[in-house]
């Protein structure tokens, strides 16, 4: 999350007053653990192509919440949203290659989710032109997750969810 919340801090920098921001983790969800490269590139997309397009810029979401059993992770904007409504799982949403709008963040985010969980992937794609994006997962929650599992699966060292010690709005 440090490198997460070291972003945030440049973003308001640079937005000034046209980014809002808004964390809420639970401190009972501090210490858990979520893979790494998840929720920073779906925070980066709000922030670029929803948010920095709209001349008044707007409010960036991070919720965190235990939901049955499962750590559900939320990242939303009031942003302009995608070009038609979307409400679904992202499929038919793919990257379009290297370059500004193409979508390839948010596909490598859900392709890293379904290659970790595999039928146990829930990525959600929530979104209204003018009204802002939802972008929601959940992952289940094991109390004696070997850190090591989760490398195997090609993925770096996941983060631990933890309070931002500046405040980033």
């Amino acid at each position: 999350m440090e490198g997460l919340y070291s972003y945030l801090g440049v973003e308001k920098a640079r937005f000034g007053e046209r980014l809002k921001l808004s964390v809420d983790v639970p401190p009972s969800l501090f210490g858990q653990r979520v893979p790494a490269m998840l929720i920073q590139p779906l925070v980066e997309n709000a922030i670029r192509h929803g948010i920095a397009p709209n001349v008044d810029g707007g409010t960036v979401r991070l919720r965190v919440a235990m939901t049955r059993g499962r750590l559900r992770v939320v990242v939303e904007d009031d942003g302009v949203g995608f070009g038609r409504p979307l409400d679904g799982d992202g499929e038919g949403v793919e990257a379009r290659g290297a370059g500004s709008g193409t979508l390839v963040g948010l596909s490598n985010v859900r392709q890293r989710l379904r290659t970790l969980l595999g039928p146990d992937c829930d990525f959600h794609i929530r979104s209204s032109p003018g009204a802002g994006t939802a972008i929601s997962f959940s992952l289940p929650v094991e109390e004696d997750t070997d850190e090591s599992s989760l490398i195997e699966a090609g993925e770096a060292t996941p983060t631990r969810l933890r309070a931002c010690e500046h405040d980033p709005r």
